[in-house]
C-alpha cells in the first residue's frame, strides 16, 4: 500500500522512511532492513548489488509460506 491511502503522503512518506531507519540501526546486519532502507534513497539505485545478494541468500527461508503475503514479499525482493 501508499501512503496515498492513508492521508498527507509527504508525511506518511517520513514516517516511513523514520520506521526503515530505525529497523536499520536495531539490526543492522539484517538483510531485509539494510536494502529496503538503502533504497528508501533515490540516488541508491544501481548502488545495493551486495544487499540485493544478502536478501536473496535468505528470502526462501524467511517467506515459507504460500499465501498472498509471502508470495508478495518474494516477488518483491526476487530479481
Amino acid at each position: 500500500m501508499t501512503p496515498y491511502y492513508f492521508g498527507e503522503y509527504n508525511e506518511w512518506e517520513e514516517k516511513g522512511a523514520s520506521m526503515l531507519r530505525r529497523a536499520h540501526e536495531l539490526c543492522p546486519n539484517e538483510a531485509i532492513y539494510a536494502y529496503s532502507y538503502l533504497g528508501s534513497f533515490s540516488n541508491a539505485y544501481g548502488t545495493r548489488e551486495n544487499e540485493l545478494q544478502q536478501v536473496q541468500n535468505v528470502l526462501e527461508d524467511r517467506f515459507k509460506g504460500e499465501g498472498l503475503l509471502s508470495d508478495y514479499f518474494k516477488s518483491i525482493y526476487a530479481q
